[in-house]
């Protein structure tokens, strides 16, 4: 035990007897006696509380808890992916000195030797004992095999069997549970039908379209596969959703009969009816449309597959993004969400993911790298659940599909946030 703490213990005990032994009586009289007697009794207790605060300090800092390594990010260019960057940047703030953050430049991410040169390099000139890669370009794996830090790759570029064979740890997005996790939120929402957009990339997302048919089926929901319009985007989903809407009328009040916004005022939904038909596309390029028509038309909005709730939707309801992405995230929600709850009256209609999925990922990969490096988790990487669980990840396992499956490469999603009357 340290000396800061065998003090903090032993003052309280004390002060009793050291009052008796430093203030016996005096001829001067009773007086005199209390007076010392105060005055030592609030000395000791400004002493204990001194050391109280030292004790705290020093349980609470970077460098009582983290002397155990270095850990270095790796990201490419805040331009790249804004979220990677103000992940890693929070991070460099919170452990100081203990975790660093570099980028590297476009070229050297488009090539995988490059890459991978880039990576050791960086290793080698940070002294650092653990590296994340966020995410793990091509070359990656390579770097990662022969590096004598401990290596966590993100959202990997490179082939499931290669990444996992080389890197300590893998950590991705299961793309394909967004599916399934957006219909069972749409008929917790009140749903009664789920409309699927499909891309034309089923090759991708073929595992989605099947999660989401499941879960839909499970939950009671008519599963509708709709082909996503090509060219006017909105206009093809209206023509679609005029015939579909009344058939799912049902959720919610009726609103006021569609008018025109006079200037200045705020847009109204343009329905009569509100309804009970959800809508999602596997295409994340197209989530600012779906929400879009989802107001226009009085629908259901569940989370769609980009995995943040930044950019759609604060395009569509006007509100702007904060400078500061990370420590901002939550004020950024709350204005969505007053102005689908406060000012368009939509109360449980619209659902984002709580998190941008970097911010899930480099919470966790530090927070485990910090705790492998001190020894305090098993080196097989069995307590990263936990990590995951505390950095707000949800639907979370390990990799299993065609017959391969890696222990050490974990699949997870995102917490969801509802808008509506709680805030």
């Amino acid at each position: 035990m340290s000396p800061i703490l065998i003090l903090y213990h032993i003052l309280p005990l004390g002060s009793p007897f050291l009052a008796r032994k430093f203030c016996r009586k005096s001829p001067e009289g009773g007086e005199k006696l209390r007076m010392k007697k105060t005055l030592l009794t609030l000395l000791l207790f400004l002493l204990t509380l001194a050391v109280s605060a030292c004790a705290i300090q020093s349980f609470g800092s970077i460098e009582n808890n983290n002397q155990a390594g270095r850990v270095l990010v790796l990201t490419g260019r805040e331009a790249e992916n804004p979220d990677a960057y103000a992940a890693a940047q929070a991070l460099s703030a919170r452990y100081g000195r203990y975790l660093r953050h570099q980028e590297l430049d476009a070229q050297t991410v488009a090539d995988p030797r490059r890459y991978a040169a880039a990576v050791l390099k960086a290793v080698a000139d940070a002294k650092a004992d653990a590296v994340i890669l966020a995410p793990a370009y091509a070359g990656a794996a390579a770097a990662c095999a022969e590096t004598p830090a401990l290596a966590i790759a993100l959202r990997p570029r490179e082939e499931a069997a290669l990444i996992a064979g080389a890197a300590d740890l893998v950590l991705d997005a299961d793309y394909g549970a967004a599916g399934a996790m957006a219909a069972a939120q749409a008929a917790e929402l009140g749903a009664s039908a789920f409309v699927y957009y499909q891309s034309n990339r089923l090759d991708e997302n073929g595992e989605m379209l099947e999660q989401a048919r499941a879960a839909a089926v499970q939950a009671g929901l008519a599963f509708i596969v709709e082909p996503l319009p090509k060219g006017d985007v909105a206009a093809g989903l209206d023509s679609r959703l005029e015939r579909l809407a009344p058939l799912y009328a049902g959720k919610g009040a009726a609103l006021s009969e569609p008018s025109a916004a006079t200037e200045g005022e705020d847009d109204c939904v343009d329905a009569a009816v509100l309804n009970s038909l959800a809508l999602f596309s596997d295409d994340a390029g197209a989530e600012e449309q779906i929400i879009a028509a989802a107001l226009r038309h009085g629908c259901i909005c569940p989370p769609q597959p980009s995995l943040t709730p930044y950019g759609a939707y604060g395009r569509v309801f006007g509100v702007t993004e904060p400078g500061e992405r990370y420590g901002g995230l939550l004020g950024y929600l709350k204005q969505v969400n007053r102005k689908l709850v406060t000012e368009l009256k939509l109360n449980g209609f619209f659902a984002a993911w709580r998190r941008p999925l970097d911010f899930v990922e480099m919470d966790a990969a530090a927070e485990y790298a910090f705790l492998r490096l001190a020894g305090r988790t098993p080196e097989d990487g069995s307590q990263f659940r936990q990590c995951l669980l505390n950095a707000n990840a949800k639907a979370i396992s390990t990799y299993d599909r065609d017959g391969a499956a890696y222990a050490n490469y974990w699949l997870h999603l995102i917490n969801i946030r509802v808008f509506d009357e709680s805030g």
